[in-house]
């Protein structure tokens, strides 16, 4: 989802939101329950100017990147063995490393 938010310059994203499950409820003696039925839903046409306003309230400067776990332990092995703090030190490293070579 990430990315294709990320792809967006503007307009409208189409969420649909599926309910199920339980309601908890004031009821007369405490709380009551209840069952949300699994055929319950809604939709939002959400601006993606609130998802871009969002991303910078809450992760400033920052993107997301998807990696395969394969390709993920091989980051964080490389990182260790280096004794890096984060990841983003050892992307980094390894981009200013390749372009040495």
């Amino acid at each position: 989802g990430a990315k294709y938010l990320h792809a967006l310059d503007d307009g409208m994203v189409p969420l649909q939101f599926l309910f199920s499950g339980t309601v908890f409820t004031r009821g007369t003696r405490g709380f009551a329950v209840q069952q949300v039925p699994w055929d319950r839903e809604d939709h939002f046409d959400m601006p993606v100017a609130v998802w871009r306003q969002l991303m910078a309230q809450h992760f400033p400067d920052t993107g997301w990147l998807r990696l395969r776990h394969d390709t993920l332990d091989e980051l964080a092995n490389y990182k260790a063995r280096w004794g890096m703090l984060s990841f983003e030190e050892a992307i980094d490293n390894r981009l200013t490393r390749q372009e040495i070579r």
